[in-house]
């Protein structure tokens, strides 16, 4: 991928990131406040520190500025551990992940924060699956549960031969 095709690429999730976070009250059902602030502190320090390097400006990351990251991190791991993950909530941690990703390879440098972006889109990904494995499971059941209510006549004939059977061979 070009320099050129990479920045479009970049700017496009930017752009996707942005109309996800106007979605006030959708955010606030998805995250808990602390993790709003946090979520876009992150994004804020890696956008802006990527428009910089775009620019051709020298960046630095700080120590604050890591552990800021890491905080958004830590942030959306445990949610993703202890609560309902929402596809808002799904949709805005990858894209911002990916931008954190791309900070990270080249601001950053830091292999606990890869990891756990690494950890949370797993986690993220693992708990997509579980939810569409439960929704596939409740219709099982529900296709069993009508099927097991089903009698066809031949097993009611069957249950009468083997009533009738088991009546002659009681009175024996």
């Amino acid at each position: 991928m070009s320099e050129t095709d990479a920045i479009k690429e970049y700017r496009e999730t930017i752009d996707k990131i942005y109309k996800m976070l106007a979605y006030r009250e959708d955010l606030r059902r998805s995250f808990s406040d602390y993790g709003l602030r946090v979520t876009e502190e992150g994004f804020s320090i890696t956008k802006g520190q990527l428009d910089k390097l775009i620019a051709s400006l020298e960046v630095t990351a700080t120590d604050m500025d890591k552990s800021r990251i890491k905080e958004a991190i830590n942030y959306w791991e445990s949610a993703v551990l202890n609560d309902t993950v929402t596809p808002l909530f799904k949709d805005l941690v990858i894209a911002i992940s990916l931008v954190m990703s791309n900070w990270n390879r080249e601001i950053g440098k830091t292999d606990d924060i890869q990891q756990g972006l690494v950890k949370v889109e797993r986690y993220i990904n693992m708990h997509h699956n579980l939810m569409e494995s439960i929704e596939i499971q409740k219709a099982l059941l529900k296709k069993l549960k009508r099927e097991m209510n089903m009698q066809p006549a031949s097993w009611a004939l069957s249950r009468a031969y083997i009533e009738s059977y088991d009546n002659a061979n009681k009175s024996k």
